[in-house]
Order: structure tokens, then C-alpha cells, then sequence
């Protein structure tokens, strides 16, 4: 038997819709009613910041609707771990429960990297040419990093201006957050508990997370909750948010580059 170290706890609760959350169509566009485009920011290495938020109706590009649309998937597939990983899992077996996160977890960061995919296909098409055909998410992060360092995303978090007229400011999230590193680690680790054992393998048949799953789930949302896709050779950028209060949608800000900012009060 395979054992699962910080798997989670296991309770007898049994969760009556398991697939509740993905029974949607994931690739379905997500094409909310409203989006907003924010005209000011500032791209210093400490703050973000909206000057003006203009709504526009149904205006976003192709790529960040498929964008949104993997983070959705994103965020339903945390949702099932985190039901198992509570306790509340019809499946009736620990190594069961193991396989089946460690499933979603791969398709998780697959998801997030194909995100990046996304956003930055231009750049990766300049170079190179299986687009179509690439599918593993850790050597996909590595050559992205090599293209354009800033790809991964760059978790931040609501903050308070010190300029006068500006309606959104935003600190990058220091520490708490799935690093690129850490992303390998995990995609390595999960990745080893969705194939069978092999029988003559002279190894301890232990696999180790080294933090309880739970606290990889929040780092993982920590990383999007809010958080900035970066584009090589412009300081334009999306603003990402994986929960709108409007519809608990993933919503997308594109955020063109400008020079000035308001003043600061005396």
C-alpha cells in the first residue's frame, strides 16, 4: 500500500455531489455582461496602481477570455480537493483520495501553465513551434522563463493610495504563495502518485508533500487570488481577479501603461 504523508484528515461525511463545481463545460466562454478596463496604473517594483475604471460591455480580447476560462477550471478543481482533503469523499479509501488529488493537482498547475501559455503565445511561437503539442506544464514553465522571466504570475493584494483620485491600489503579496520552485516540487510529487506502483521498484513506497495538501491549496490561491500576467517588451498588463463580487466570475483588467499620476496630498 501506497502511504500518503499530509495527505488530510479523514472523515465519514460522504459528499453527495463529488463533481459538483466542474459539472459545467470548462472550455464554455466565460463572457460576463461586464468588464472593466483601467486607463491608469503605476509599474514601480512596490505598488499598483487605477487611476480610472471604465466599464465597457463585452470588450475583451480572445486570449484573456481563454484566460479566465482555464482559471475557472482552476478554481473548481480546488474546490473538489479541498472537499477531500476535509474529509467529505464518497470514495471510502485514503489511497483512493490520495490518487484523485493528486490528479486534480497535476491538472491544477497544468491549467496555470497553460494559462501562461496563453497569454504570452506570441512570444513562445517566436521561438518555437509545438505550440499545439507541448504538454508537459514543468518543462513549459522553464521555457518560458528562459523567453521572459516576469511570465509566472505575480500575486498582489488591495492597498491604499497616497495619490489623490485613484480608486485602486495594489501591493505585491510578499511571502504565503506558490513559487515557480515549489510549482515543480509539487508538480514532480503530484505527478508520482497518479501511476501505479511498480511492483519490483526497490523504494520505500512513500510519498511525501512535505506541507499538508490543504496549506498547498491556499498557496495555490494565494498565487491567483489577485495577481498580474506581465507581457514581454510592454509594461501593459492584465489584472486577474479569480472571484468578482459582481457574479463570482474570474474577471479580467486589461491595464494600459501611463506616465503621469495625480498628486500626493500635502
Amino acid at each position: 500500500m501506497l502511504t500518503w504523508i499530509n495527505l488530510g484528515p479523514r472523515r465519514a461525511e460522504e459528499l453527495v455531489q463529488f463533481a459538483q463545481g466542474i459539472a459545467d463545460d470548462p472550455s464554455a466562454p466565460v463572457l460576463p455582461q461586464l468588464r472593466h478596463e483601467f486607463v491608469g496604473y503605476g509599474t514601480n517594483v512596490t505598488t499598483i496602481e487605477a487611476q480610472q475604471g471604465i466599464v465597457y460591455h463585452g470588450r475583451m480580447t480572445e486570449a484573456a477570455v481563454a484566460y479566465c476560462n482555464c482559471m475557472e477550471d482552476v478554481k473548481a478543481r480546488l474546490r473538489l480537493i479541498k472537499e477531500i482533503t476535509e474529509g467529505r469523499s464518497p470514495l471510502g479509501s485514503e489511497g483512493l483520495d490520495g490518487e484523485v488529488v493528486c490528479l486534480l493537482l497535476r491538472k491544477v498547475l497544468e491549467q496555470i501553465a497553460f494559462s501562461s501559455l496563453i497569454a504570452h503565445r506570441e512570444t513562445y511561437e517566436a521561438v518555437h513551434n509545438d505550440l499545439g503539442s507541448i504538454w508537459r506544464a514543468k518543462r513549459l514553465l522553464e521555457r518560458m522563463d528562459k523567453l521572459h522571466p516576469e511570465f509566472y504570475p505575480s500575486p498582489i493584494k488591495r492597498g491604499v493610495s497616497r495619490h489623490l483620485g485613484v480608486h485602486h491600489h495594489f501591493d505585491p503579496v510578499e511571502d504565503g504563495f506558490l513559487t515557480k520552485d515549489e510549482f515543480v516540487f509539487l508538480y514532480d510529487t503530484a505527478s508520482s502518485g497518479i501511476h501505479t506502483w511498480n511492483p519490483f521498484k526497490d523504494a520505500e513506497r512513500v510519498l511525501d508533500f512535505q506541507r499538508p495538501i490543504a496549506e498547498w491549496i491556499v498557496r495555490i490561491a494565494a498565487l491567483l487570488d489577485h495577481h498580474l500576467v506581465h507581457f514581454a517588451g510592454t509594461k501593459d498588463l492584465w489584472l486577474i481577479q479569480m472571484d468578482s463580487p459582481e457574479d463570482h466570475r474570474v474577471h479580467a483588467f486589461v491595464a494600459p501603461m501611463v506616465t503621469e499620476f495625480p498628486p500626493v496630498p500635502a
